[in-house]
């Protein structure tokens, strides 16, 4: 290996800080792309290996960082005129707004004056036209409230007065109502009444039968005990010597005794059947009875119940006709309030009127009575104006200095996207093939 030059640590060091100083001179100011610091030592001590960077990479390096800083400068050149030159444009367009407002106040104020003396008459023929109209809609307005007081007293008293026309007939109506209701429960206590006469027929028919069959029946078992007797007194008779006397007039005594009771059932079959048929004639008297008072019940009913709604309807004739009598009395007084609210529309657009109209005659007497405010606005006027002509020509030239900055620095600044862009890369790169080796 060759032998290296002797190395000098403060040496390195000094020239190491006049390198820093020459970047920083760069900040801030457009620098020559062939600007060298002379000052920049020839090597660059990299690791403890001693490698030496030959002076002309060193060259190239400054020239890298002159590009960039070049590029950041104009950028900041850039961007102080662009603002510089929007805070004039700002400024401008606040001036036109002031001008443009106080043009027009001086022309209002010019075109009041010169219609002065017509503005005037119009206006106080306006408000005092509307002062007789707003005094004649107050009449109106009274007199309609009169006559709505009057009206609903006369409404109180026709109901006072229907009220009374109409008792007498709701009692007739609720008192026929009430015997027709009367009625009704007595016709459903005759119908129950009927039905258990009915019943009771059935029942006494059914009861007759029964007892003329038992009587019957009685007969027939009587007759057969006494033929059965009969049969068995004959037996002993035909035995002849054999037979026994004593049995034969116990025998006799039995048959006689069962002819007795033949003849008593027999007797009994009339009165039995007379008795039932007294029982069904007075069951069906009774029903006959009840038949009766549900017809006249019925009769009864349908009189009180035609006269219920006799009552009814007369009473509802005469209420409708009351209730027609006050409704047209409300609609009376309905009609006023409507007429009294649209009047109050109308009195407010009339106040309206006499408020603009004064509004109007305020407005020109305080003009006529200030001519120097008129004349100091025109003043105003002619200064803002002249401030708007200098500001116009300051923003022109603003516009043009930005205008120019951007077309002399549109290198450096793409030159330094440029930069920025590849740093980004290659910092990207860096980052991915580091990434990529630990993996």
């Amino acid at each position: 290996m060759a032998e290296l030059p002797e190395f000098d640590a403060q040496q390195d060091f000094d020239e190491t800080s006049a390198g820093d100083m020459s970047l920083k001179q760069l900040d801030g100011a457009p620098v020559d792309d062939t600007y060298v610091d002379e000052q920049l030592v020839d090597v660059t001590y990299v690791d403890e290996s001693l490698d030496v960077v030959p002076s002309d990479e060193r060259t190239a390096s400054a020239k890298e960082s002159n590009k960039i800083m070049r590029g950041l400068n104009a950028f900041r050149e850039v961007r102080a005129a662009s603002k510089e030159h929007g805070s004039a444009a700002k400024r401008m367009q606040q001036i036109m707004a002031d001008l443009e407002e106080d043009q027009a106040e001086l022309d209002h104020r010019n075109d009041i004056e010169s219609h002065y003396e017509l503005i005037i008459e119009e206006q106080s023929a306006e408000r005092d036209d509307a002062v007789q109209e707003a005094e004649q809609i107050q009449a109106d307005i009274k007199r309609l409230g009169q006559e709505k007081t009057q009206l609903s007293e006369q409404l109180k008293q026709m109901m006072t007065d229907h009220e009374e026309q109409l008792r007498p007939y709701k009692k007739l109506m609720d008192s026929s109502r009430s015997r027709a209701d009367d009625a009704s429960r007595s016709l459903a206590d005759a119908k129950r009444a009927v039905k258990a006469a009915e019943a009771q027929v059935s029942e006494a028919v059914t009861r007759r039968e029964s007892r003329i069959a038992q009587a019957n029946k009685a007969v027939d078992n009587a007759q057969d005990r006494l033929q059965r007797l009969q049969r068995e007194l004959r037996e002993l008779q035909d035995e002849g010597s054999n037979a026994d006397p004593k049995a034969i007039e116990e025998m006799s005594t039995t048959v006689e005794t069962e002819r007795r009771h033949l003849d008593a059932a027999r007797k009994d079959v009339p009165v039995t059947t007379a008795n039932a048929q007294k029982d069904v004639d007075t069951a069906q008297e009774q029903l006959w009875t009840q038949k009766q008072a549900l017809e006249n019940l019925e009769k009864t009913a349908e009189t009180t119940k035609r006269e219920a709604t006799e009552r009814r309807e007369e009473y509802e004739k005469l209420r409708t006709q009351t209730e027609a009598e006050q409704k047209n009395l409300k609609g009376e007084i309905s009609s006023r309030e409507s007429q009294a609210h649209d009047l109050s529309s109308e009195l407010e657009a009339c106040r309206q009127r006499i408020d603009d109209a004064q509004a109007l005659i305020d407005e020109a007497n305080e003009i006529h009575a200030t001519p120097e405010i008129t004349r100091e606005l025109a003043h105003r006027i002619a200064d803002e104006q002249a401030a708007l002509d200098v500001q116009q020509r300051q923003v022109d030239e603003l516009a043009a200095t930005e205008k120019d900055l951007r077309d002399r620095t549109r290198q450096e600044r793409i030159i330094f996207v440029f930069i920025v862009v590849v740093v980004i890369l290659i910092v990207v790169l860096a980052v991915w093939l580091i990434a990529g080796g630990w993996r």
